[in-house]
């Protein structure tokens, strides 16, 4: 599975940028409501991030979901580390263990 073209690709994304969503669609026109919140709060923080397709990239899905172990999406990682999925990264939303999680590792601009 390691030499996979997509799953070194998944491990050379989330080790080159600070912070990955790969979601359902862009943040300008998400494709489901928890990539909609995920993109909505990453941008309300000021969060440099890269997104990835997964609509458009679907090869991409299948290997995602055996490098997390995780089968929805969204998925956020942070300093290449999987952060959560959509249900997970709402409540570490609500209850602001996200929040704090970006300003520990500056990563948010307010």
């Amino acid at each position: 599975m390691t030499d996979n073209i997509n799953f070194k690709r998944i491990e050379n994304d989330i080790s080159t940028h600070e912070v990955v969503l790969y979601m359902n669609g862009t943040p300008m026109f998400p494709r489901c409501c928890s990539s909609a919140m995920a993109a909505q709060f990453l941008d309300f923080h000021k969060v440099s991030y890269q997104f990835f397709n997964l609509m458009e990239e679907i090869s991409l899905l299948d290997i995602l979901k055996n490098y997390t172990g995780k089968s929805v999406v969204p998925q956020l990682f942070i300093h290449g580390e999987l952060i959560g999925t959509g249900e997970e990264i709402r409540e570490k939303v609500i209850d602001g263990t996200l929040q704090k999680l970006l300003k520990e590792c500056n990563l948010t601009k307010l």
